[in-house]
């Protein structure tokens, strides 16, 4: 038999219901966690939705590990429970971390019967808030990939730069040019 809160009958245990807004809150001391456990006969928390006060984040868990994390600085973190730095001390927004191909692997498949390939757009402008579309001037860096590498001996996160591919604005952009050079760098 189903619990109800509200005017809507359900056969779940629970249900929530109001003609309008309708929330439930789950408040915990600020030392503490509060969290929502999924389970089934033979494993009481496969699942899990977590907040940690104490911390600030939330993680995520299913098959009963965590899966992914989100920081008090709003780094969502796949596959670790910490942030990394790329170099030059700063932790990227999105951070994927792994031990095998599997878990450490992005993928993007797009499936059409067409000629037209997945994307990934690297987007830059002189905007100096979210959503603004100001024009690149000559020589901004429109985009960058970077492979690193830890330095050697060291138990820091500190990374040394092994190679760099970087788009560059030959000039400022309009309708009628976007003239850019593509510039392969290796480490010494």
């Amino acid at each position: 038999d189903g619990q109800t809160v509200g005017t809507i009958s359900s056969s779940l245990p629970l249900l929530v219901s109001k003609n309008g807004n309708c929330g439930v809150a789950i408040i915990g001391a600020s030392d503490a966690k509060s969290l929502i456990t999924l389970g089934d006969p033979d494993d009481a928390d496969v699942g899990m939705i977590e907040y940690d006060h104490s911390s600030n984040n939330m993680s995520f868990t299913t098959s009963a590990s965590e899966r992914m994390r989100v920081d008090s600085s709003g780094r969502v973190l796949i596959g670790t429970t910490s942030a990394r730095s790329s170099g030059g001390g700063v932790n990227a927004h999105l951070q994927l971390e792994g031990t095998n191909s599997q878990s450490a692997e992005f993928l993007i498949t797009r499936n059409s019967a067409d000629t037209f390939s997945p994307i990934l757009g690297l987007v830059k402008t002189r905007g100096t808030s979210v959503g603004s579309n100001t024009t690149v001037a000559d020589n901004d860096v429109l985009g960058t990939i970077q492979f690193t590498a830890p330095e050697e001996a060291s138990d820091t996160d500190s990374r040394e730069l092994a190679a760099e591919i970087a788009a560059v604005a030959e000039e400022a952009f309009s309708t009628s040019s976007n003239a850019t050079e593509l510039v392969f760098k290796t480490g010494a």
